[in-house]
């Protein structure tokens, strides 16, 4: 989740919003992949741990732009 609009009030307002985001990825993150990767694919709770864990990291980081349509 990056911080990229240039204008000072625009890059407040995307904090907001980046929080809230942020907040309820990560907070919804493992149910949301729990069945689909348990269930479907037949991967084990710790495999997708794993997996989670990294996720999680790379949706922290700045770096990464990402879009998604609302």
């Amino acid at each position: 989740m990056n911080r990229w609009p240039k204008d000072r009030r625009m890059k407040e307002i995307t904090d907001v919003i980046r929080m809230w985001t942020l907040r309820n990825m990560l907070s919804n993150l493992e149910a949301i992949s729990l069945a689909i990767f348990t269930g479907g694919l037949g991967w084990s709770k710790e495999e997708l741990d794993v997996l989670l864990a990294k996720a999680r990291k790379e949706i922290k980081d700045t770096k990464i732009c990402a879009y998604a349509p609302m």
